[in-house]
């Protein structure tokens, strides 16, 4: 009896676990099968312009709803399609592929930002998942962009007229600034036609505002009032340069201007990029003090109108200001340096053994190098220029059990301004030794080694000392 009431426990448990599984896979059919559309697969509607934004959940990711709507309306925007027009402002710059990458990035981050009227359609989740369903009206988004528009074109002309009356003032700074502004305020639909009826009139608002921009700065001008920038050892090679700004032949203030040279690196014989900048006074001048010059006769002085710096935009626009602006001659002045080099006269005392010495190696090493340089060597003493002074003498020793014979060159080469009287440079050349057959020989050997010393860094010393 035991043994029969054990067998039946049995037969009914085994006879459960079948009946238990298919109820699981039903369950799991189930809920596959309330997975909504859309979910499944991105909705394409003629009527709404659709955005599904997805965002996996975790513990670290609270918000994860709010990231879900700004992913679907990221989507959204996406669907929003922007053709260029032929004949539009934003066609005529097409050849400028980093303006038109600019552009599609503000329009991008332009219908992010002013998406209105959309609504929340449905949002589904499971334990990994969280995606959200958002749409807008095709017809609805279209009217209000149309109305948007018509109320930015008209700012636009304002803005342009504007800029016309400060025009004709000859405010140049705040006729660009509201150019600037026209332009920026309709950079929406810089991919369409934006006629504007003025009377009877139909004009196209960015060609007469770039024709605006182009006028302005054709009449700009900049002049040199000495007509030339001398730099020379007497000012120490610093000058004043002053530039007269003009607008249609008349002083104009708050001008922004770069000048552009190559300084002198410290310590060292290069040179370095060297910028500053001004802005015009009200008499309409600019003055730079230039020193510290990098002494070449190719250098020159280079003069801008910073006309990014006129327009006053923001970073966000800067940008595109900057791709419209290359389609304009850049306002510059380039202004050559005369460049004037003090004459040099070489006193010549150069001994070998005590006694003159016919070969002057030294004197004509220096002639050599300062030629080189742009320098003019003179006969005479002059009374504005320098006198480089060579004074040099060898002297030599018997050998002690050697069939060579050294030889060892003293002396001081110095530099001296002649109308101040004052010494600039001054080296000692100190038991420079040559070794040779003969005494003759030795002493012209130490000229020799004392001329390589004079090639590798004496010369550039005493350069130096010039130009500094």
């Amino acid at each position: 009896m035991r043994d029969l009431f054990l067998f039946c426990i049995l037969s009914i448990l085994f006879s459960c676990k079948p009946s238990k599984e298919i109820v699981f896979d039903n369950s799991e059919l189930s809920n596959e099968q309330n997975v909504p559309d859309w979910v499944k697969t991105h909705p394409i509607s003629s009527s709404y312009y659709i955005g599904i934004g997805m965002v996996n959940k975790d513990s670290e990711n609270l918000e994860y709803r709010e990231q879900a709507k700004k992913n679907a309306l990221n989507d959204l925007a996406s669907e929003i399609s922007v053709t260029i027009k032929s004949n539009s402002f934003l066609y005529t710059m097409e050849s400028n592929g980093s303006f038109n990458e600019d552009f599609n990035s503000t329009i991008k981050t332009e219908i992010n930002k002013n998406l209105e009227g959309y609504e929340l359609v449905d949002s589904w989740e499971d334990e990994s998942i969280y995606k959200v369903y958002y749409r807008i009206s095709r017809s609805e988004y279209h009217q209000k962009q149309k109305e948007k528009k018509e109320k930015a074109l008209r700012l636009c002309y304002d803005l342009y007229l504007k800029a016309v009356a400060a025009e004709e003032k000859s405010d140049v700074s705040l006729a660009m600034n509201l150019n600037a502004r026209a332009l920026l305020s309709i950079k929406k639909y810089w991919n369409e036609i934006n006629e504007y009826n003025v009377g009877n009139k139909l004009i196209f608002l960015e060609n007469e505002i770039s024709a605006n921009i182009q006028r302005i700065l054709s009449q700009i001008k900049l002049e040199n009032i000495d007509k030339q920038f001398k730099l020379s050892f007497t000012n120490k090679y610093s000058n004043t340069l002053i530039i007269e700004c003009l607008f249609n032949k008349e002083k104009i203030s708050s001008l922004p201007l770069n000048l552009s040279y190559y300084k002198r690196a410290k310590y060292t014989e290069s040179s370095k990029r060297y910028t500053e900048s001004k802005t015009s006074e009200a008499n309409g001048e600019v003055s730079f003090f230039v020193s510290d010059l990098f002494v070449s006769k190719e250098q020159e002085l280079t003069i801008d109108v910073d006309i990014i710096k006129i327009l006053n935009i923001d970073g966000e626009n800067l940008n595109l200001m900057k791709g419209i602006l290359r389609r304009f001659p850049e306002i510059k002045l380039s202004i050559p340096i005369k460049l004037i080099l003090p004459k040099i006269f070489i006193n010549v005392e150069e001994k070998s053994l005590g006694e003159k010495s016919s070969n002057k190696i030294l004197t004509n090493t220096f002639k050599e190098n300062f030629i080189k340089n742009n320098y003019d060597i003179v006969d005479l003493k002059p009374s504005d220029g320098l006198t480089l002074t060579i004074a040099t003498d060898t002297e030599s020793e018997l050998p002690f059990g050697s069939s060579f014979i050294p030889a060892y060159l003293n002396g001081v080469i110095s530099l001296k301004n002649n109308k101040s009287g004052r010494t600039l440079y001054s080296k000692a050349l100190s038991n420079i030794k040559g070794i040779h057959s003969t005494k003759d020989k030795a002493s012209l050997k130490a000229y020799q080694e004392a001329r390589e010393l004079i090639n590798e860094s004496i010369f550039k010393e005493v350069l130096m000392t010039i130009t500094n």
